[in-house]
């Protein structure tokens, strides 16, 4: 199974910063918080989304005496803090689809997911958070195997000193983990309903076309 993550720290630019407040939310609760992050990696990272993304919006180095490929330089205007990171690919040209898609966004939504949010000149400071909701991605290929993956990171009960060194983090730079929730593996599930696979009732014996011809014979002859 395909599932976001980001285990090993990885660099992005917080675009944007806000506060999440309910409608009945008691003085006394304190408000949640949302983040949107932009980053730019290597287009390996497309398998986490589908095994076949990456394949599909790149290919490998044009061959001798094809047709250059117009330069995107979207990604200077985007993210320029993380743009001049060294991406290497071994495939680094957009297909057809690639180019002609630009920016797209993905149906996913990622629910009970650990943050670590790591920034500060000097030496390093955190915010750790529990139970957010990754979503609204928004993804955007670059000539050269780089691509442009945006999201949204919400999360509750945030008090007001975190609130204040989020806001700070509007338009800068950080450095984040990003772990997907943990699903246990209990086994396969039991049948709620008292009916098999099959259609049977749970604990019927299943005839033989055999059987069944002969039972309904029987049924037909007790009833005649």
């Amino acid at each position: 199974m395909n599932v976001f993550a980001l285990e090993e720290p990885t660099k992005v630019k917080v675009t944007d910063v806000e506060v999440l407040s309910s409608k009945d939310r008691k003085p006394t609760d304190n408000p949640g918080a949302a983040l949107n992050f932009s980053m730019v990696v290597g287009n390996d990272m497309l398998t986490m989304f589908d095994g076949f993304l990456k394949s599909a919006l790149y290919m490998a180095v044009a061959n001798k005496g094809d047709a250059p490929v117009k330069q995107n330089k979207v990604q200077d205007t985007l993210v320029p803090e993380v743009s001049n990171q060294q991406i290497s690919s071994d495939m680094p040209k957009l297909t057809t689809i690639g180019m002609k898609l630009g920016e797209f966004a993905w149906d996913l939504e990622l629910i009970g997911c650990k943050l670590n949010i790591e920034y500060g000149t000097n030496g390093p400071s955190g915010i750790q958070a529990d139970g957010c909701k990754v979503y609204r991605f928004r993804i955007f290929g670059q000539e050269g195997g780089s691509v442009i993956i945006k999201y949204r990171v919400e999360f509750s009960d945030v008090d007001s000193a975190t609130h204040g060194k989020l806001a700070m983090l509007k338009n800068c730079e950080a450095v984040i983990t990003l772990t997907p929730p943990v699903v246990a593996d209990d086994g396969p599930m039991e049948n709620p309903l008292p009916f098999e696979a099959d259609g049977s009732k749970t604990g019927e014996k299943i005839l033989t076309a055999g059987e069944a011809f002969a039972k309904a014979h029987e049924t037909a002859d007790a009833q005649g």
